[in-house]
């Protein structure tokens, strides 16, 4: 049971990538943010597959965020690219690899940092120690935190989405303006 309520909802990270780039007044290419604040997520099925549990550790880390976010972007934004063309008909360009760079750090942390209000194992400090910090879990209690931030998250981003599916009348065209600059 409690496997099944540390569930990752990899896509209502993006409120907090759009959240970057409008603070940012679009420096930071909604592209970049929206990959970067989804990217810690890849290593879960990586560390699945060679049965580490719980699956967070290099990417949900503070260094391991800030060291790897970025190579691990350039890794791979060819297939992100490929998918991106393929399903959405986007081209998707690095153009600015310090806009990429800045981009990468700021949306993985912001991952980091909101797992840390509401998952059972949060190894913050790795390499230094594969220990949880969850000083940050709300209300002393993952699971509460967990329920509570998921409905918060998928609130939103529904919100954000039929906002804009309102201007833009079609699915498509409205996940196009979600995860593009273009």
């Amino acid at each position: 049971m409690d496997r099944c309520l540390d569930v990752v909802l990899t896509p209502f990270h993006y409120p907090l990538a759009l959240l970057i780039n409008k603070v940012s007044r679009n420096r930071l290419k909604l592209d970049y943010v929206v990959l970067a604040a989804f990217l810690p997520d890849i290593e879960i099925p990586i560390l699945f597959m060679i049965q580490q549990y719980p699956p967070r550790l290099v990417l949900h880390s503070i260094i391991g965020s800030i060291l790897f976010s970025f190579p691990a972007i350039l890794l791979l934004w060819p297939l992100y690219r490929f998918i991106i063309l393929k399903i959405f008909g986007i081209e998707l360009t690095i153009d600015n690899l310090q806009n990429l760079l800045i981009a990468s750090i700021i949306g993985s942390l912001s991952h980091v940092f909101l797992d840390a209000l509401h998952h059972n194992y949060n190894p913050l400090m790795w390499p230094l120690s594969s220990e949880s910090v969850d000083v940050f879990v709300l209300f002393n209690d993952w699971v509460l935190a967990s329920m509570i931030l998921n409905i918060i998250f998928v609130i939103i981003t529904l919100l954000i989405f039929l906002m804009i599916y309102k201007e833009n009348k079609s699915v498509m065209k409205t996940i196009k303006v979600m995860i593009s600059s273009h």
